[in-house]
Protein backbone atom coordinates (compact mmCIF):
# COMPACT_ATOMS: atom_id res chain seq x y z
CA UNK A 1 0.00 0.00 0.00
CA UNK A 2 1.21 3.59 -1.11
CA UNK A 3 1.60 5.93 1.69
CA UNK A 4 3.07 8.48 -0.05
CA UNK A 5 0.38 11.41 1.25
CA UNK A 6 -0.28 13.60 3.85
CA UNK A 7 -3.39 13.87 5.69
CA UNK A 8 -4.49 17.72 5.85
CA UNK A 9 -5.45 20.04 8.65
CA UNK A 10 -8.76 21.07 9.37
CA UNK A 11 -10.62 22.92 6.04
CA UNK A 12 -10.64 26.59 7.46
CA UNK A 13 -14.22 27.55 6.14
CA UNK A 14 -17.55 26.33 7.21
CA UNK A 15 -19.28 24.07 4.42
CA UNK A 16 -23.12 25.47 3.56
CA UNK A 17 -25.31 22.20 3.63
CA UNK A 18 -23.71 19.85 1.37
CA UNK A 19 -19.95 18.65 2.19
CA UNK A 20 -17.80 18.78 -1.16
CA UNK A 21 -14.53 18.96 0.42
CA UNK A 22 -11.55 20.47 -1.63
CA UNK A 23 -8.47 18.31 -0.45
CA UNK A 24 -10.65 14.73 0.61
CA UNK A 25 -12.61 12.14 -0.76
CA UNK A 26 -14.99 11.39 1.76
CA UNK A 27 -17.35 8.48 2.23
CA UNK A 28 -19.43 6.53 4.89
CA UNK A 29 -21.52 7.86 7.49
CA UNK A 30 -22.05 7.38 11.54
CA UNK A 31 -22.19 9.62 14.01
CA UNK A 32 -24.70 11.25 17.27
CA UNK A 33 -25.96 14.17 18.11
CA UNK A 34 -26.85 16.04 21.30
CA UNK A 35 -30.08 17.99 20.77
CA UNK A 36 -29.18 20.48 17.30
CA UNK A 37 -25.58 19.56 17.62
CA UNK A 38 -24.06 16.86 15.00
CA UNK A 39 -21.06 14.98 15.31
CA UNK A 40 -20.59 13.14 11.64
CA UNK A 41 -17.93 11.43 11.26
CA UNK A 42 -16.92 9.38 7.57
CA UNK A 43 -13.61 7.88 5.97
CA UNK A 44 -11.27 9.84 3.97
CA UNK A 45 -8.29 9.62 2.14
CA UNK A 46 -6.59 12.89 0.03
CA UNK A 47 -6.69 13.84 -3.33
CA UNK A 48 -3.23 13.83 -3.86
CA UNK A 49 -0.32 12.79 -2.80
CA UNK A 50 2.38 14.18 -0.93
CA UNK A 51 4.61 15.12 -4.59
CA UNK A 52 1.55 16.51 -5.81
CA UNK A 53 -0.01 13.90 -8.13
CA UNK A 54 -4.21 13.05 -8.38
CA UNK A 55 -5.42 10.16 -6.40
CA UNK A 56 -8.75 9.20 -8.28
CA UNK A 57 -11.61 8.01 -6.52
CA UNK A 58 -11.30 4.37 -7.62
CA UNK A 59 -7.97 4.27 -6.33
CA UNK A 60 -8.84 5.05 -3.17
CA UNK A 61 -8.20 1.48 -1.78
CA UNK A 62 -4.59 1.84 -2.41
CA UNK A 63 -4.11 4.33 0.10
CA UNK A 64 -4.32 4.18 4.27
CA UNK A 65 -7.72 5.81 5.58
CA UNK A 66 -8.57 8.31 8.20
CA UNK A 67 -11.61 8.93 9.77
CA UNK A 68 -12.59 12.72 9.81
CA UNK A 69 -15.18 14.33 11.83
CA UNK A 70 -17.26 17.19 11.30
CA UNK A 71 -19.45 19.48 13.58
CA UNK A 72 -22.68 21.38 12.87
CA UNK A 73 -24.66 23.40 15.88
CA UNK A 74 -27.35 23.55 13.77
CA UNK A 75 -28.90 20.61 12.71
CA UNK A 76 -27.15 20.20 9.54
CA UNK A 77 -27.11 23.85 7.88
CA UNK A 78 -23.53 24.64 8.35
CA UNK A 79 -20.68 21.89 9.28
CA UNK A 80 -16.88 22.65 10.56
CA UNK A 81 -14.21 20.05 9.44
CA UNK A 82 -12.33 19.00 12.86
CA UNK A 83 -10.00 16.99 11.55
CA UNK A 84 -8.86 13.81 12.37
CA UNK A 85 -10.42 11.52 14.33
CA UNK A 86 -8.51 8.13 13.79
CA UNK A 87 -5.87 6.73 11.92
CA UNK A 88 -4.72 3.64 11.12
CA UNK A 89 -1.35 1.78 12.29
CA UNK A 90 -1.99 2.25 16.14
CA UNK A 91 -2.97 -1.14 17.61
CA UNK A 92 0.83 -2.63 19.07
CA UNK A 93 -1.04 -6.04 17.86
CA UNK A 94 -1.06 -4.93 14.13
CA UNK A 95 -5.13 -5.36 13.64
CA UNK A 96 -5.36 -2.15 11.76
CA UNK A 97 -1.47 -2.13 10.41
CA UNK A 98 -3.24 -1.94 6.55
CA UNK A 99 -5.80 0.55 7.37
CA UNK A 100 -9.14 1.50 9.66
CA UNK A 101 -12.44 1.22 7.84
CA UNK A 102 -16.16 2.47 8.87
CA UNK A 103 -17.73 1.66 12.22
CA UNK A 104 -19.42 3.79 15.06
CA UNK A 105 -18.99 5.74 18.21
CA UNK A 106 -21.42 5.68 21.20
CA UNK A 107 -21.31 8.25 24.31
CA UNK A 108 -20.80 7.05 27.71
CA UNK A 109 -22.57 8.38 30.49
CA UNK A 110 -19.17 9.71 31.86
CA UNK A 111 -18.39 11.75 28.57
CA UNK A 112 -16.25 9.64 26.52
CA UNK A 113 -17.28 7.97 23.34
CA UNK A 114 -16.95 4.30 22.66
CA UNK A 115 -15.66 3.56 19.57
CA UNK A 116 -16.44 0.70 16.95
CA UNK A 117 -14.39 0.17 13.83
CA UNK A 118 -12.78 -2.51 11.17
CA UNK A 119 -9.15 -2.93 11.49
CA UNK A 120 -7.41 -4.37 8.23
CA UNK A 121 -4.60 -6.45 8.94
CA UNK A 122 -1.66 -6.25 6.78
CA UNK A 123 -1.56 -9.46 5.08
CA UNK A 124 0.31 -8.28 1.60
CA UNK A 125 -1.26 -7.07 -1.92
CA UNK A 126 -2.66 -10.04 -2.65
CA UNK A 127 -5.11 -10.36 0.60
CA UNK A 128 -5.96 -6.59 1.34
CA UNK A 129 -8.84 -6.95 2.58
CA UNK A 130 -8.90 -9.11 6.13
CA UNK A 131 -11.00 -7.05 8.76
CA UNK A 132 -11.51 -7.58 11.73
CA UNK A 133 -14.26 -5.43 15.10
CA UNK A 134 -12.50 -3.89 17.26
CA UNK A 135 -13.85 -1.47 20.14
CA UNK A 136 -11.83 1.00 21.95
CA UNK A 137 -12.80 4.54 24.39
CA UNK A 138 -12.07 7.78 22.50
CA UNK A 139 -11.69 10.55 26.09
CA UNK A 140 -13.45 13.24 23.44
CA UNK A 141 -15.11 13.07 20.65
CA UNK A 142 -12.47 15.16 19.31
CA UNK A 143 -10.04 12.12 18.26
CA UNK A 144 -8.76 8.74 18.95
CA UNK A 145 -5.70 10.17 19.51
CA UNK A 146 -2.71 7.49 19.08
CA UNK A 147 -5.33 5.12 21.60
CA UNK A 148 -6.07 1.92 19.76
CA UNK A 149 -9.08 -0.64 20.25
CA UNK A 150 -9.22 -3.92 21.50
CA UNK A 151 -10.29 -6.71 19.03
CA UNK A 152 -13.59 -8.49 19.92
CA UNK A 153 -14.12 -10.91 16.95
CA UNK A 154 -11.49 -11.54 14.01
CA UNK A 155 -11.81 -14.36 11.45
CA UNK A 156 -7.78 -15.29 11.60
CA UNK A 157 -8.37 -15.38 15.64
CA UNK A 158 -11.65 -16.73 16.21
CA UNK A 159 -12.35 -18.88 12.69
CA UNK A 160 -13.78 -21.86 15.04
CA UNK A 161 -16.42 -20.40 16.61
CA UNK A 162 -16.98 -17.71 14.53
CA UNK A 163 -17.94 -20.89 11.85
CA UNK A 164 -19.50 -22.72 14.67
CA UNK A 165 -22.43 -19.62 14.98
CA UNK A 166 -23.27 -19.64 11.13
CA UNK A 167 -20.91 -17.28 9.60
CA UNK A 168 -19.15 -17.90 6.54
CA UNK A 169 -15.92 -17.22 5.74
CA UNK A 170 -13.38 -18.66 2.71
CA UNK A 171 -10.91 -21.26 3.77
CA UNK A 172 -7.99 -19.91 6.11
CA UNK A 173 -5.67 -19.10 3.26
CA UNK A 174 -8.31 -16.99 1.37
CA UNK A 175 -10.14 -14.64 3.68
CA UNK A 176 -9.28 -11.33 2.97
CA UNK A 177 -8.42 -11.86 -0.63
CA UNK A 178 -8.79 -9.08 -3.54
CA UNK A 179 -10.66 -11.37 -5.49
CA UNK A 180 -13.24 -12.51 -3.28
CA UNK A 181 -14.50 -15.37 -1.45
CA UNK A 182 -15.90 -18.41 -3.33
CA UNK A 183 -16.98 -16.74 -6.18
CA UNK A 184 -18.51 -14.31 -4.67
CA UNK A 185 -17.72 -10.98 -2.93
CA UNK A 186 -15.17 -9.72 -0.80
CA UNK A 187 -14.78 -10.98 2.79
CA UNK A 188 -17.75 -9.38 4.68
CA UNK A 189 -16.69 -8.53 8.49
CA UNK A 190 -16.85 -4.87 9.30
CA UNK A 191 -18.60 -1.56 9.81
CA UNK A 192 -19.40 -2.56 13.55
CA UNK A 193 -22.25 -0.30 15.03
CA UNK A 194 -23.01 0.40 18.62
CA UNK A 195 -26.16 0.52 19.96
CA UNK A 196 -27.47 1.23 23.98
CA UNK A 197 -30.47 -0.91 23.66
CA UNK A 198 -32.72 0.55 25.99
CA UNK A 199 -35.52 -2.34 25.40
CA UNK A 200 -33.01 -4.77 26.62
CA UNK A 201 -32.40 -4.33 30.66
CA UNK A 202 -30.22 -7.24 30.73
CA UNK A 203 -27.84 -6.91 27.85
CA UNK A 204 -28.05 -2.81 27.15
CA UNK A 205 -25.39 -2.76 25.18
CA UNK A 206 -25.35 -4.87 21.37
CA UNK A 207 -22.99 -4.45 18.52
CA UNK A 208 -23.95 -5.00 14.82
CA UNK A 209 -21.91 -5.35 11.61
CA UNK A 210 -21.91 -6.95 7.86
CA UNK A 211 -21.68 -10.41 7.39
CA UNK A 212 -22.25 -13.41 5.19
CA UNK A 213 -24.07 -15.90 5.66
CA UNK A 214 -22.94 -18.10 2.71
CA UNK A 215 -20.58 -16.93 -0.37
CA UNK A 216 -23.27 -15.11 -1.93
CA UNK A 217 -25.76 -14.08 0.66
CA UNK A 218 -25.09 -11.49 2.82
CA UNK A 219 -26.05 -11.15 6.39
CA UNK A 220 -25.77 -8.42 9.24
CA UNK A 221 -23.58 -10.35 12.68
CA UNK A 222 -24.83 -8.99 16.39
CA UNK A 223 -23.41 -9.82 19.40
CA UNK A 224 -24.24 -8.28 23.23
CA UNK A 225 -20.98 -6.82 24.61
CA UNK A 226 -19.70 -5.46 27.98
CA UNK A 227 -18.63 -1.80 28.01
CA UNK A 228 -18.27 -1.12 31.87
CA UNK A 229 -14.74 0.03 33.44
CA UNK A 230 -13.37 -0.26 29.97
CA UNK A 231 -13.67 -4.17 30.53
CA UNK A 232 -14.44 -4.15 26.76
CA UNK A 233 -16.19 -7.97 25.61
CA UNK A 234 -18.48 -9.69 23.77
CA UNK A 235 -20.85 -11.51 26.03
CA UNK A 236 -22.76 -13.58 23.90
CA UNK A 237 -22.28 -13.83 20.22
CA UNK A 238 -25.77 -14.44 17.90
CA UNK A 239 -25.70 -16.09 14.43
CA UNK A 240 -26.24 -14.16 11.10
CA UNK A 241 -29.40 -12.25 10.49
CA UNK A 242 -30.87 -12.46 6.99
CA UNK A 243 -32.94 -9.95 5.22
CA UNK A 244 -36.27 -10.49 3.77
CA UNK A 245 -35.24 -9.49 0.22
CA UNK A 246 -31.64 -10.33 0.49
CA UNK A 247 -31.92 -11.89 -3.46
CA UNK A 248 -31.74 -8.35 -4.40
CA UNK A 249 -28.31 -7.80 -4.01
CA UNK A 250 -25.32 -9.02 -2.98
CA UNK A 251 -23.19 -6.96 -0.09
CA UNK A 252 -24.74 -5.18 2.96
CA UNK A 253 -22.52 -2.66 3.84
CA UNK A 254 -22.76 -0.18 7.35
CA UNK A 255 -26.34 -2.28 8.91
CA UNK A 256 -26.94 0.46 11.54
CA UNK A 257 -29.37 0.12 13.64
CA UNK A 258 -31.76 3.07 16.16
CA UNK A 259 -33.96 1.72 19.03
CA UNK A 260 -37.24 2.76 18.68
CA UNK A 261 -38.70 3.01 22.24
CA UNK A 262 -42.17 4.76 21.49
CA UNK A 263 -43.19 1.76 18.90
CA UNK A 264 -41.40 -0.96 21.02
CA UNK A 265 -39.43 -1.98 17.63
CA UNK A 266 -35.84 -1.31 16.09
CA UNK A 267 -35.35 0.62 13.40
CA UNK A 268 -32.43 -0.75 10.72
CA UNK A 269 -31.13 1.41 7.97
CA UNK A 270 -28.33 -0.32 5.65
CA UNK A 271 -26.74 -0.18 2.21
CA UNK A 272 -26.64 -2.80 -0.40
CA UNK A 273 -25.12 -3.69 -3.67
CA UNK A 274 -24.98 -6.04 -6.35
CA UNK A 275 -20.99 -6.17 -6.58
CA UNK A 276 -19.79 -9.96 -7.22
CA UNK A 277 -16.19 -8.19 -7.51
CA UNK A 278 -13.65 -5.79 -7.03
CA UNK A 279 -13.08 -6.16 -11.14
CA UNK A 280 -16.69 -4.74 -11.53
CA UNK A 281 -16.96 -1.03 -12.90
CA UNK A 282 -19.24 1.35 -10.88
CA UNK A 283 -21.74 1.85 -13.89
CA UNK A 284 -22.00 -2.28 -13.13
CA UNK A 285 -23.09 -2.32 -9.50
CA UNK A 286 -26.39 -1.45 -8.76
CA UNK A 287 -26.32 0.67 -5.51
CA UNK A 288 -29.55 1.26 -2.88
CA UNK A 289 -30.21 2.07 0.91
CA UNK A 290 -32.60 0.47 2.86
CA UNK A 291 -34.63 0.63 5.46
CA UNK A 292 -36.14 -2.00 7.74
CA UNK A 293 -38.14 -2.30 10.98
CA UNK A 294 -38.41 -5.35 13.46
CA UNK A 295 -39.56 -6.46 17.09
CA UNK A 296 -36.05 -8.14 17.87
CA UNK A 297 -32.19 -7.25 16.99
CA UNK A 298 -32.42 -10.76 15.51
CA UNK A 299 -36.00 -10.21 13.26
CA UNK A 300 -37.99 -10.72 12.29
CA UNK A 301 -37.10 -7.98 9.60
CA UNK A 302 -40.06 -6.11 7.76
CA UNK A 303 -39.70 -3.78 4.67
CA UNK A 304 -40.52 -0.49 5.70
CA UNK A 305 -42.52 -0.21 2.63
CA UNK A 306 -45.98 -2.14 1.35
CA UNK A 307 -43.45 -2.65 -1.82
CA UNK A 308 -40.16 -2.60 -1.22
CA UNK A 309 -36.95 -1.62 1.74
CA UNK A 310 -35.72 0.88 -0.65
CA UNK A 311 -35.29 4.38 0.49
CA UNK A 312 -36.63 7.04 -2.54
CA UNK A 313 -35.37 10.22 -2.89
CA UNK A 314 -32.03 9.01 -2.64
CA UNK A 315 -30.43 8.18 -5.97
CA UNK A 316 -26.62 8.62 -6.55
CA UNK A 317 -25.88 8.32 -2.44
CA UNK A 318 -24.60 5.45 -0.69
CA UNK A 319 -23.81 4.81 2.93
CA UNK A 320 -26.07 6.95 4.90
CA UNK A 321 -26.69 7.70 8.80
CA UNK A 322 -29.03 8.63 11.10
CA UNK A 323 -27.45 11.76 12.68
CA UNK A 324 -30.28 12.05 14.67
CA UNK A 325 -33.40 10.17 15.41
CA UNK A 326 -36.74 12.02 16.93
CA UNK A 327 -39.33 9.35 17.38
CA UNK A 328 -40.88 11.23 19.71
CA UNK A 329 -41.84 13.26 15.82
CA UNK A 330 -41.47 10.14 14.13
CA UNK A 331 -38.60 11.36 12.24
CA UNK A 332 -34.58 10.57 11.34
CA UNK A 333 -32.73 13.14 10.14
CA UNK A 334 -29.82 11.86 7.99
CA UNK A 335 -26.83 12.05 5.91
CA UNK A 336 -25.29 10.63 2.82
CA UNK A 337 -22.26 10.92 0.44
CA UNK A 338 -22.60 11.03 -2.78
CA UNK A 339 -20.84 8.12 -4.71
CA UNK A 340 -19.01 8.00 -8.15
CA UNK A 341 -22.01 7.85 -10.43
CA UNK A 342 -23.24 11.33 -9.95
CA UNK A 343 -21.11 15.13 -10.97
CA UNK A 344 -17.40 15.09 -11.16
CA UNK A 345 -17.11 18.05 -8.69
CA UNK A 346 -19.68 15.79 -6.21
CA UNK A 347 -17.99 12.27 -6.25
CA UNK A 348 -17.51 11.26 -2.68
CA UNK A 349 -18.52 13.98 -0.88
CA UNK A 350 -21.73 14.48 1.22
CA UNK A 351 -25.20 15.59 0.37
CA UNK A 352 -27.47 17.82 2.10
CA UNK A 353 -29.30 16.61 5.23
CA UNK A 354 -32.82 14.47 4.81
CA UNK A 355 -35.70 13.75 6.81
CA UNK A 356 -37.65 10.16 7.11
CA UNK A 357 -40.84 10.58 8.16
CA UNK A 358 -41.64 7.03 9.89
CA UNK A 359 -45.26 7.49 9.93
CA UNK A 360 -45.26 6.30 6.49
CA UNK A 361 -43.45 2.98 7.62
CA UNK A 362 -46.16 0.16 6.32
CA UNK A 363 -48.35 2.88 4.50
CA UNK A 364 -46.71 3.82 1.37
CA UNK A 365 -45.10 1.12 -1.67
CA UNK A 366 -42.01 3.13 -0.82
CA UNK A 367 -40.45 5.07 1.86
CA UNK A 368 -39.21 8.60 0.77
CA UNK A 369 -36.14 10.84 1.96
CA UNK A 370 -37.02 14.54 1.78
CA UNK A 371 -34.64 17.53 2.17
CA UNK A 372 -34.73 19.34 5.70
CA UNK A 373 -33.85 23.02 3.76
Amino acid sequence: MSKLIEVPAPWPEAFDGEIIHPELYLWDAWGFSVANELHLYCLAVPKKTIDGSPVAASQRNNYPFHVRHFYSENLGKTWLDKGVFQQPSNASDGHDARNVWSGSVLPLSDGRLAVAYTGIRERGKEKPFVQNLAIGIANSAQTMGDKSGKVLFCPELHEASLRAAGYFFAEKDQIGLAGGENNGPITAWRDPFLIADTLDEKQPYKLVWAAKKSATQCAFGTASINLSNEDISATQLFGPTTLPDDDEFTQLELPQIYVDEQNKRYVLIAATTTRTSEAQSESEVDKRIRLYTAPSLTGPWQKAGTQTSEVGGLESLFGMTVLKADFENDTLYCMAPYTEATAPEQILSFAPIVKIDLNEIGRVQKISAKPVY
